[in-house]
């Protein structure tokens, strides 16, 4: 995909937008790029700037699409999706395990200095989270030949939410006979297994967790957390003593003799946990407590990082409603006795998106005017998506013959050698004289006339 992004590249309204980024502008607005311009817009500029970036859109279907042109763009290696559930009900239980894996890999990436392209919906940008350095110290690393304190290790991998069972079958999952340790790091495909000599690592295998036969050796093995809320014993235990305050304060202010009971019981349970330092269902309703710090997506990325907001007025109302959301699901909890009020999962949009903390460049199809900013370039790309022509072949060869008379560049994009040879044989069965067929995949392509570019994709 580089011979199209080096061809977007040659554009002079992205020209601007490059050179507004080199030389410090704060603020710029884009409009009119359709299809997946926009990703390919955002791959030559990372390649361009080389600098970090984060691209922040409406909801979770959003940026899965954004991450999935871009992983086709650039490298897998250099894309981060950070998912997040709009409904908070469902954020507040347990999340599943894999969405749990991709948010540990991203925060424990970016901790380490990731500096590819890092997407979020806004609902994952608003979140609480724990401070980068938990990340960036939480990683256990071990290889053959080294030693081996087995209750240390043990200790560490239960802190980082690891859970001993009789046999390992599920991610997170960690058992320990005799000399052999058993775990399956979050973000691993297969479980792995540890076999000492004495105090010495003398082999690392993955293994299949349904036959427990070893596959591939390891030479090292890297651990991440297995939860996302974690944390040394004094912060569990600073949070319970600051929820026991909490809880006496709402008890004094209460009137209802049942309702009293109620919140007794349900917090009281939850603190007794915090204190031993459990994590529980639920526990990131304390997130507050455990991390004062306060810390959200944006104190992972790097400080110079270009901030991409994709669709703002859309992004707006989003925030708007996830924050009427919040604060009805949050009335119900202390209904319920489940909560107390000064309790908070999420920073509010003004503290997000109007700080103003990093260069930013606003995406939105038609050109108007984005509240409280002042974009320092404007640039309004004339782009069109490009038809989708329903297998009418005679249709593909009447535009192709119109390009190819105005001497516009044509890209097919077909993945795989395979599904490239097929497009030679359909095109050439038609008589349309074939573009330039290039490996990849895109799920819209567009027309730029600007600088006579037209990309197909396969579909």
């Amino acid at each position: 995909m580089r011979e199209l992004i080096s061809a977007f590249s040659a554009d002079n309204d992205f020209g601007s937008i490059v050179a507004g980024i080199r030389s410090g502008m704060r603020e710029q607005l884009v409009s009119g790029l359709a299809g997946s311009s926009r990703q390919v817009m955002i791959a030559a500029l990372l390649e361009q700037t080389s600098k970090p970036i984060l691209v922040v859109t409406h909801n979770m279907f959003a940026a899965q699409k954004i991450a999935e042109d871009l992983i086709e763009c650039i490298s897998p290696e250099r894309v981060l999706l950070y998912p997040a559930q709009e409904m908070l009900s469902a954020e507040a239980a347990v999340a599943s395990t894999d969405i749990v894996a991709q948010r540990v890999d991203a925060l424990t990436r970016l901790a380490a200095g990731f500096s590819g392209i890092v997407i979020t919906p806004y609902a994952g940008l608003r979140r609480l989270l724990p401070t980068s350095s938990v990340f960036m110290d939480s990683q256990v690393s071990i290889q053959e030949g080294e030693e081996l304190v087995l209750e240390d290790f043990l200790r560490r991998l239960t802190e980082l939410g690891y859970e001993r069972v009789e046999r390992v079958e599920k991610k997170g999952e960690l058992c320990v006979r005799g000399g052999i340790i058993d775990v399956y790091p979050l973000t691993a495909i297969l479980p792995c297994r540890i076999e000492l000599f004495d105090v010495i690592v003398d082999s690392i295998r993955s293994f299949d967790p349904e036959t427990q036969r070893s596959t591939i050796r390891l030479n090292q093995l890297a651990i991440p957390p297995a939860k996302e809320i974690i944390g040394e014993a004094w912060r569990f235990q600073s949070a319970a003593n600051h929820a026991v305050s909490l809880v006496d304060a709402q008890l004094e202010k209460m009137a209802d003799r049942q309702a009293k009971i109620k919140l007794k019981e349900t917090m009281g349970d939850e603190i007794r946990r915090l204190e031993q330092g459990v994590s529980f269902a639920g526990v990131s309703k304390y997130i507050s407590l455990l991390y004062p710090e306060r810390q959200t997506l944006l104190d992972y990325v790097a400080k110079d990082s270009v901030l991409i907001i994709d669709e703002p007025a859309r992004l707006l109302e989003t925030a708007k409603q996830l924050e009427r959301d919040e604060a009805e699901w949050m009335t119900g909890q202390l209904q319920e006795g489940k909560s107390v009020p000064a309790l908070t999962l999420s920073k509010p949009y003004d503290s997000l998106l109007h700080r103003k903390m990093f260069q930013t460049v606003y995406l939105s199809l038609f050109l108007r005017q984005v509240p409280q900013t002042q974009p320092q370039n404007i640039v309004n790309f004339m782009c069109r998506t490009m038809k989708n022509f329903h297998g009418q072949m005679n249709l593909l060869k009447t535009e192709t013959d119109r390009w190819k008379k105005n001497g516009v560049r044509v890209i097919l994009l077909a993945e795989g050698n395979e599904r490239k040879e097929r497009a030679r044989r359909v095109l050439a069965d038609y008589h349309i004289d074939e573009p330039e067929i290039i490996d990849g995949s895109l799920q819209l392509g567009f027309e730029l006339p600007s600088i006579k570019l037209v990309v197909i994709t396969e579909g």
